[in-house]
């Protein structure tokens, strides 16, 4: 945390926040974001792109991302999409990172 302010001078406050992600919380926010915007999974997504897709998840909806899986148990087909896309986000993710297999 490190106090500074802004160019008008109002005082704020910085503070960082660091998150250990795994293979699934990568492949669940881009997974989520290729849902949101209602079209499929791009195999040709590049690192640069899936990175600021991973930052912008986390930042606005932390580790565990924006969808609940368990608020749609009663709706079978609700995250059909959500789900296509998590399995092609997830081979995309160990391919491109293969570190993170465990």
């Amino acid at each position: 945390m490190r106090k500074s302010q802004l160019s008008d001078g109002t005082p704020f406050i910085g503070i960082k926040v660091e998150h250990y992600v795994k293979i699934n919380d990568f492949a669940k926010h881009l997974a989520e974001h290729f849902d949101r915007k209602g079209v499929e999974f791009d195999k040709a997504l590049g690192k640069r792109e899936a990175m600021e897709i991973l930052k912008t998840g986390l930042f606005f909806n932390g580790l565990y991302g924006e969808i609940d899986e368990t608020l749609y148990e009663g709706a079978p087909n609700a995250l059909d999409n959500y789900d296509a896309a998590y399995d092609l986000a997830r081979d995309w993710v160990g391919r491109n990172y293969p570190y993170l297999i465990h």
